[in-house]
């Protein structure tokens, strides 16, 4: 497992990060803090005090993007169309040397592949051949109206639409190994910090399959991402779990927990897995969250103590920690009673 825990980022993972940041940044910002407020801490405080080098990573990008005379790709503010996108590259990097040999049908098919296990039923049309049969997939998907009707322009021209994805990360590449140089120096301090709180602080290292790898993001900058086989640990992300662990065995602790159990999203979480563990697009789906949403929440409560997770035939699975939930309850007794 040591060998796969990567200390650089990965390119076509920030860069399509900081294209999608760049068209949305404001929305981004407050989602950052409200996930860091709902931990129990000063969002605000903690932004402006810790993610300088996030803003100034984005602005540098930002100031020196190259825009194509279209964008249907980041210029939208459902995530979950971004996700799409972003694991269709990622899962397929070779496309970005090689779009001439793509055809509609592969393109397509990944497409599906990709969705697949968020869809409520198993989707079988593959090849999809026509347009009823793009509807049909696309009328499963969970995405707002207007992604869903991007993702229709996309399906129907896939080789002509996903060459001018591929154009764009490919020409922002460049954009992206100026800004890195640029930050050098700090963004090898996190790096450095990073290699230190995986080993220490990640709850998700020693429970991976032997096939998984982790690697750092700054784009997402507090977020772990787990997909299938790697997951992606925002650089930030051990300043917060430092935190917690300052704060652990103290009323700000108990508060940071009341607060997590407070919000109907995270306690419906709670209560749908007292039968059995479940997989993160299950309970999504069962409670009406986007993979964004649901992700946030797990976030906090893998903080909290509250969950814990195991991978299983290709998929994370969450599960309640009973008995951190069990002490929970003694030491909020203890301090009330």
């Amino acid at each position: 497992m040591e060998e796969k825990v990567f200390c650089e980022l990965d390119p076509v993972v920030e860069t399509m990060g900081l294209l999608y940041t760049s068209y949305n940044f404001d929305k981004l910002k407050d989602e950052i803090i409200k996930g860091i407020t709902d931990l129990g801490f000063d969002g605000e405080q903690f932004y402006a005090k810790n993610l300088k080098i996030f803003e100034k990573y984005v602005n540098l990008f930002k100031k020196n993007i190259v825009n194509n005379e279209e964008d249907i790709f980041f210029n939208e503010t459902d995530s979950n169309f971004f996700l799409i996108l972003l694991f269709l590259l990622v899962e397929n990097k070779e496309w970005l040397s090689r779009k001439d040999s793509l055809t509609d049908s592969i393109i397509n098919e990944q497409i599906v592949k990709i969705s697949k296990s968020g869809l409520e039923d198993e989707f079988v049309l593959e090849p999809i051949e026509s347009l009823d049969q793009i509807i049909q997939f696309i009328e499963k998907v969970e995405l707002e109206d207007n992604a869903k009707w991007k993702l229709l322009q996309i399906m129907q021209e896939p080789k002509k639409y996903i060459g001018k994805l591929i154009d764009k990360v490919n020409t922002n590449l460049e954009i992206y190994e100026s800004v890195i140089k640029d930050i050098d120096k700090p963004l090898k301090k996190l790096l450095n910090q990073y290699m230190l709180s995986v080993k220490t602080f990640y709850p998700l290292k020693d429970k991976l399959t032997e096939a998984s790898v982790i690697y750092p993001t700054l784009i997402f900058p507090v977020t772990q991402i787990i997909l299938e086989d790697r997951c992606y640990y925002g650089l930030l992300s051990g300043l917060l779990m430092t935190y917690g662990r300052n704060v652990k065995h103290s009323k700000e602790e108990l508060l940071m927990k009341l607060k997590a159990l407070s919000d109907n999203s995270k306690l419906e979480i709670i209560t749908s897995l007292k039968t059995s563990p479940k997989y993160n697009l299950e309970i999504a789906q069962h409670l009406g969250l986007t993979p964004a949403t649901m992700s946030h929440h797990m976030n906090a409560l893998l903080n909290c103590g509250f969950v814990d997770v195991e991978k299983k035939d290709g998929k994370v699975y969450y599960h309640l920690q009973r008995e951190n939930i069990k002490e929970f309850f003694k030491e909020l007794e203890q301090t009330m009673i």
